[in-house]
């Protein structure tokens, strides 16, 4: 027979059993709770809309009412003035960052949409919450998440075509056209420095050595291109005041000019001048920014110049100004630029750009003059039938690029000296440009 007592120890040994699981089963849902509630609270786009909300959105969504008129119509020139490229160019790059897409972001969104969303904040510089309003998202955040997210796969899909590093070989054909179109030998590209003005450092520890007095801060890009108006090689995050007067050969930003000669695969050899024995290294054509070096030709500083010197500043202008024009293109096709940006990622924001702009210019070069759109003739410096140089239409825009300040001239090497007087003499001696006399 039992013993009554053991009975008994063994229920009451159940019951605790029962309250302690009880008492942690109402623990973990309290906690649950407590973890949705603070989900709710931080993250309210998570939310579902109410049907009167998606009712609103869907009358309001620009990509669901105009852009897919714009779509049925296949109207090159009215797309192009929405998305600054034609009906062609864009579903290639659609078929070309859908899959990158998919791959950043598992979710129901429509690559379309987000390329749209992400473009048309590239063409007009508006903020996220006009953009959220316009294409009937819930909220800033949504938007700043597609920029980023699309600017990552347009960087994936594009950069690898479109600003590669180039070869020797590919230096050869940019100094064939420099020479070709400018009548400047042996160079390889034209280069500049610009600021990039942004609200905010996305580095909350960068401190405030680099604010300025508009409470504003600034992004350097140093770019580097080639005769048909394309980035060939770049350089970005170094940050600087905009209205800072320092000297650019002082400030930190002239340590990334060095790395940026020595990466690029320039022909090592010295190249003889067309129809002449003379012969000085490839280099780059830049403003007075830049120290003079081997691979590095800038103009004779001053006013009092010599007729040689005014020859060869006039001659290496004509190579330099396709940096300024390139720049010009890119302010005045995409308006983010003439505004200070926002977003945390500034640098994938405007490499993504600089992708998407040497993307439409291929295919711009590529059809006939009279039929290109992104990059016209009328919209860089270009000379008319009588050899006059009439101003590009990118100069009406206001100018949304701060340019580097000049350097006070460094002491440079004897041999970079002398690269420079053997060009001048060779300016000098070959005075027909285009067919007419260059006295300058």
């Amino acid at each position: 027979m039992d013993n009554p007592s053991d009975s008994s120890d063994e229920e009451d040994f159940m019951a605790i059993t029962s309250l302690f699981l009880l008492y942690k089963m109402l623990k973990i849902r309290r906690k649950r709770k407590r973890s949705q509630r603070s989900d709710w609270l931080n993250r309210r786009w998570r939310v579902r809309p109410s049907p009167s909300t998606l009712r609103m959105q869907a009358r309001v969504d620009e990509y669901q009412n105009l852009f897919k008129i714009l779509l049925e119509e296949k109207d090159d020139v009215r797309f192009f003035k929405y998305t600054r490229m034609t009906f062609v160019q864009w579903e290639n790059l659609l078929n070309l960052v859908t899959p990158y897409l998919r791959k950043n972001h598992n979710s129901c969104s429509s690559p379309g949409r987000d390329l749209v969303i992400t473009i048309r904040y590239f063409v007009t510089g508006r903020q996220f919450c006009d953009l959220a309003m316009t294409f009937g998202c819930t909220g800033e955040s949504t938007i700043g998440s597609i920029v980023r997210r699309t600017s990552l796969a347009i960087i994936q899909a594009l950069k690898p075509t479109q600003l590669y590093e180039r070869t020797e070989n590919d230096y050869y054909d940019i100094m064939k056209k420099f020479w070709t179109d400018r009548q400047v030998p042996n160079c390889c590209g034209a280069m500049a420095g610009k600021h990039i003005t942004v609200q905010k450092l996305p580095n909350p520890n960068a401190g405030t050595s680099h604010h300025n007095d508009e409470d504003r801060f600034s992004l350097v890009l140093l770019a580097i291109c080639d005769a048909n108006y394309r980035f060939t090689s770049i350089d970005i995050g170094q940050y600087d005041s905009v209205s800072d007067g320092g000297v650019f050969s002082e400030s930190p930003t002239s340590d990334r000019i060095k790395p940026i000669n020595e990466e690029a695969d320039l022909p090592r050899e010295p190249l003889n001048f067309p129809n002449s024995n003379v012969a000085i290294p490839a280099f780059f054509v830049a403003d007075q920014a830049f120290p003079l070096s081997t691979r590095i030709m800038r103009p004779y500083p001053g006013e009092n110049l010599s007729k040689s010197e005014q020859i060869f500043n006039y001659r290496l202008s004509r190579a330099g100004s396709l940096i300024e024009n390139t720049f010009g293109i890119l302010t005045m096709r995409w308006k983010i630029f003439r505004n200070p940006i926002t977003v945390k990622d500034v640098e994938g924001i405007v490499l993504s750009i600089l992708c998407l702009h040497n993307y439409l210019q291929n295919a711009n070069n590529e059809v006939a003059e009279n039929q290109r759109l992104y990059c016209p003739k009328n919209v860089v410096d270009h000379e008319d039938s009588n050899g006059v140089m009439v101003p590009g239409r990118w100069r009406r825009k206001a100018i949304a690029f701060e340019p580097i300040p000049a350097g006070k001239p460094k002491e440079s090497a004897a041999n970079a000296h002398m690269h420079r007087l053997l060009l001048k003499h060779f300016f000098v001696l070959d005075r027909i440009v285009r067919g007419r006399n260059c006295t300058r």
